[in-house]
This record gives C-alpha cells, sequence and structure tokens, in this order.
C-alpha cells in the first residue's frame, strides 16, 4: 500500500514467476510507449494549433486593409449621392467621374479580396512553399499611390497628411501585382495606425542602382 502511495503502479510477489513477470513487465513498456506517444501527439497538435492562428492572424490583418477600403469609398458614395438628393451637387458631371471612381476601387478591393481568400483555401500549397506567383514587370509609382489614395481616409481621420516623393523617372519591377499590393498596404496602414494623430507620413520610392 505504501509503495502505491509513493507512485508504484505493480507489485511482484516472492518466489516470482518468470513468464508473469515478463508479461507484467511487456504490460508497462507498452502502456509507457502509450503514454508518451499521445503526450508527443499532444505537442504537436498545440504546436500546429499556434501555427493555425498566427497564420489567421495574418489573414485576417491582410483581408482588413481591403475591407476598410471598401467601407470607406462606400461612405464617400452615400455622402455624395445624399448631397445628389440635396440638390447641393453644382457640378453634376465631377460628382458622377467621382461616384464611377470610388465605384471602380471598390470593385478592384474586392478583387483582391476574393484572390486572398482564394490563396488561403489552397493552405496545402502554401504549407509547401508551393504558392503560385503571377510575377510580371510592374511600375511601382502607380502601385503605391493607389494604396496611398486607399489609406488615405484613415489618415485624414487621424488628421494626418500622406506625402509620396517619387522618383521622375520610372521604377519598375518584376513583381506579383497583388501580392504586392497586400505587402504596401500592410506598409502604409501600420504607418497610419501607429503614427500620433496629426503628424506627417512621408513614403518614399527610390531605384537603388546597387540592388
Amino acid at each position: 500500500v505504501k509503495g502505491f502511495e509513493m507512485g508504484a503502479v505493480d507489485y511482484v510477489t516472492k518466489p516470482f514467476n518468470p513468464p508473469e513477470l515478463l508479461a507484467r513487465v511487456r504490460t508497462h513498456l507498452e502502456l509507457k510507449h502509450a503514454r508518451d506517444t499521445i503526450v508527443r501527439y499532444g505537442q504537436e497538435l498545440s504546436r500546429l494549433n499556434e501555427e493555425k492562428n498566427e497564420f489567421m492572424g495574418i489573414a485576417a490583418h491582410d483581408l482588413r486593409n481591403p475591407l476598410s477600403a471598401i467601407q470607406g469609398y462606400a461612405e464617400m458614395m452615400v455622402e455624395d449621392a445624399d448631397a445628389l438628393a440635396r440638390g447641393e451637387v453644382k457640378d453634376l458631371k465631377a460628382c458622377a467621374a467621382e461616384l464611377d471612381g470610388n465605384g471602380r476601387k471598390i470593385g478592384a478591393a474586392a478583387k483582391r479580396m476574393v484572390e486572398m481568400v482564394q490563396n488561403l483555401l489552397d493552405a496545402n500549397r502554401i504549407e509547401r512553399g508551393e504558392m503560385q506567383l503571377n510575377l510580371a514587370p510592374t511600375y511601382l509609382a502607380p502601385v503605391l499611390n493607389a494604396v496611398i489614395e486607399t489609406q488615405r481616409p484613415h489618415a485624414t481621420a487621424k488628421q494626418q497628411n500622406i506625402h509620396l516623393q517619387s522618383e521622375s523617372a520610372p521604377v519598375t519591377v518584376v513583381v506579383d501585382p497583388n501580392i504586392t499590393v497586400q505587402v504596401l498596404e500592410n506598409l502604409v496602414s501600420n504607418a497610419v495606425k501607429y503614427s500620433p494623430p496629426g503628424k506627417n507620413i512621408f513614403v518614399r520610392l527610390k531605384n537603388h542602382p546597387s540592388l
């Protein structure tokens, strides 16, 4: 009894029976192996769960940018529509062009979200490092300018000004345009998010000859 109270799980009487002793030892070895396997699987499941949570956090962060752009442009369209209804718009052509431009930007942001979701759904390919990249020569200035415009409403809400400083010569790189937009959106949105209200945010695009 004292042995069980101290953590023992079995005992052998004397004189012992060799076949019985071997059977008991074999059973306990199998139980130990089973417990070790359960612990090992538990640790692996815990690691996979942490990776899943990290992956979902990144996905949520990336999807938040186009969602915020859609929300911002939709609010601008509602404001323009209200102004039209009240008869406060003098230049109808300019207002129509602004509504059309905001609608196209919403469509572009929605399309980018669809592509991001498609990549997320193909998680196995991403884990294997086989994510499909559609590389193409891309002018960075228009891409960066579009990204800044999607973040400008958020900056304005914090009394911030975003300044784009770009070289006069085109800066061209071979990249996947959609992935590049995600990267640039993260950079600019983080600058807006973590900069204090009323500050200036400078985005500089420069061609380094050494690269």
